[in-house]
């Protein structure tokens, strides 16, 4: 569990070492959406109000009570206002499918393209029919109802690039619940007079035959008892189809009166004026959740980053994952312009002379070329890492530099090292044991008419086969460059090759020996007796954690023997980001 303290100074570690990518992505996605905003079609919405006028009711609270029965009405009259009834007839009111806004695909390459794709995978044919389905589709996808709260009013809203178009539309969606409300009603009340007539014409003609039984019983018969209460029934019943008819009258006159004029349950609150501010693109919401969301993906980024680098970048890393020193971090390259220390006239030699080192590769050089410089700083750090190192009592004589995979830049750093070994003042020696890819042989001694192979094979002395560095007074003992070897192991692990060893120990006080990496191959193991210890060497950012592992550990002699582990080519930069600083040589940023 991490304590406050150790809490914040890992996220100024992860700001420092993400600094790119931190300030990248949201400088990004501002770009993107200021790219949106500068693209993108300004909208207006305009908004009108209609009230439904409520159901009357004995206790009419709008807050409680039967106020609640009216919910499912008003959620009623908005699906009504959004129904396609009425969408159909504002379009075809407004001969909205002559309108590219509402059927159109719009200029420009995207509409063009749009528009192509319509035609294949559509119809083919651009009917009346297929114009206002379009126009349907876009009506419906830009018009907002909804109730406003709890209150009996709705709003309505709609969207277009034309200010007037988004009032006129909001408008005439008002206008058409407004009269469709109206005609339903007529259509109800018209239907109510037509069944009505029907019964009013029959209850008078039921009327109208009673009354008449009534006159025919009154003249035909004698007024006695039976008679007068069988009279007495006829105008009672007489009576009772009159009020009824009477009844049924009114309320086809009321009817007739509601069909002539029809009443809508609706009216119109507000009425939609053309907006002056566009509703969208909402430019500091768009900025706001652009920089949130930038600054959200580069923390995720960064951190996703961290999670998936399998690289060794920093010592703490080194020490974490191969309990082991960092004892070095070498620079990619040698800085241009000029460097902080003054340059050796006599590092390069202007001409090759018999056996004397020439050397072309300014990095190899840069130890006596720039001897103040980053890429020199950190090999002395090596240096002081192999001169205190001892075992057994005795100082380390026999140096091993190898990596696990090839073109890590260990022959580099085997050259470096030898150099600053030899400028020290002790006798020094570097070895291209690396038969495999001789690449220090052809670097420092292209023309070398003998090498190991010679010497150990009796065809050559160790002084007829030894190069010479004037600047550094570094011997080079090269490889057999012209001789390609399919059994290497055999002759590093060979009694010639230990004797040679033996005579290198009594001749010099330091010897670098150049190893073939271990991934591909066995030699490093097989010359692992040879040597006293071992440097290690890894590519920056890129060799991968677990290949380093599996190397060491299939090469237990090397991790076993191990002095510690260099990174190569190593950018300065972001070694900055990641906390990495040469504290032992403050002086050289300070001259920058």
């Amino acid at each position: 569990m991490l304590s406050s303290a150790e809490f914040v100074a890992a996220c100024k570690t992860f700001v420092r070492r993400q600094m790119p990518i931190l300030i990248t992505v949201p400088l990004l996605c501002v770009a993107i959406a200021l790219l949106y905003l500068a693209v993108a079609t300004p909208k207006f919405t305009a908004e009108a109000l209609l009230l439904v006028e409520p159901k009357r009711t004995d206790q009419p609270t709008p807050s409680g009570g039967d106020a609640g029965s009216q919910v499912p009405i008003l959620d009623s009259q908005v699906e009504i206002l959004k129904s396609e009834k009425i969408a159909l007839s504002i379009i075809h009111d407004l001969q909205l499918t002559t309108d590219p806004e509402f059927v159109g695909y719009g200029s420009g390459v995207l509409g063009r393209t749009m528009e192509l794709i319509s035609r294949i995978f559509g119809s083919g044919q651009d009917t009346e029919f297929s114009r206002t389905r379009r126009a349907l589709e876009r009506f419906d996808r830009r018009l907002t109802v909804k109730r406003i709260g709890f209150t009996y009013a709705i709003s309505i809203q709609f969207e277009s690039p034309r200010p007037e178009r988004a009032a006129e539309i909001a408008n005439a969606v008002a206008r058409g619940y407004t009269a469709d409300q109206m005609e339903a009603n007529y259509e109800s009340a018209r239907i109510a007079t037509e069944w009505l007539q029907g019964r009013v014409d029959a209850l008078h003609d039921k009327a109208s035959s009673a009354q008449k039984a009534v006159t025919d019983r009154k003249t035909a018969q004698p007024p006695t008892n039976q008679a007068q209460l069988e009279l007495r029934d006829l105008e009672i019943s007489a009576q009772a189809y009159r009020r009824l008819y009477d009844t049924f009258l009114q309320r086809y006159l009321e009817a007739a009166e509601q069909q002539s004029f029809p009443v809508s349950q609706g009216r119109l609150m507000t009425i939609a004026s053309p907006p002056v501010r566009p509703s969208s693109p909402k430019t500091f919401l768009i900025l706001a959740i652009s920089i949130a969301g930038g600054i959200v993906a580069g923390v995720g980024l960064g951190l996703l980053r961290d999670v998936s680098d399998q690289t060794f970048r920093t010592r703490d890393k080194v020490l974490a994952e191969l309990q082991a020193d960092c004892i070095g971090i070498i620079p990619a390259a040698i800085p241009e312009g000029p460097v902080s220390g003054p340059r050796n006239p006599k590092a390069i030699p202007t001409r090759a002379k018999s056996r004397t080192i020439v050397c072309s590769d300014s990095l190899i050089r840069n130890i006596a070329d720039a001897p103040r410089s980053h890429f020199s700083e950190s090999f002395r750090a090596v240096k002081l890492a192999v001169d205190v190192m001892t075992r057994g009592g005795k100082r380390l004589q026999v140096i091993g530099v190898t990596s696990a995979l090839p073109n890590e830049g260990k022959s580099t750093v085997a050259a470096s090292l030898a150099q600053l070994m030899a400028q020290g003042g002790g006798r020094t020696i570097l070895l291209d044991c690396d038969l495999r890819n001789p690449s220090l042989s052809s670097t420092l001694a292209p023309n070398a008419a003998w090498g190991i192979l010679d010497v150990t094979s009796g065809r050559a002395k160790l002084d007829d086969a030894t190069w010479i560095d004037p600047a550094t007074h570094l011997h080079f003992l090269p490889a057999a460059n012209s001789s390609q070897l399919a059994y290497t192991s055999e002759v590093l692990a060979s009694e010639e090759m230990a004797a040679l060893f033996k005579t290198l120990r009594e001749t010099y006080e330091c010897v670098i020996v150049d190893l073939s990496p271990i991934a591909p191959f066995v030699d490093v193991r097989t010359a692992a007796h040879l040597m006293d210890s071992f440097v290690f060497v890894i590519e920056w950012g890129r060799t991968s954690i677990d290949v380093v592992k599996k190397s060491l550990d299939v090469a237990g002699d090397v991790y076993g023997n191990l002095i510690g582990v260099t990174l190569n080519k190593a950018d300065m930069n972001a070694l900055k980001r990641y906390g990495e600083v040469f504290e032992s040589y403050p002086e050289l940023y300070s001259q920058e």
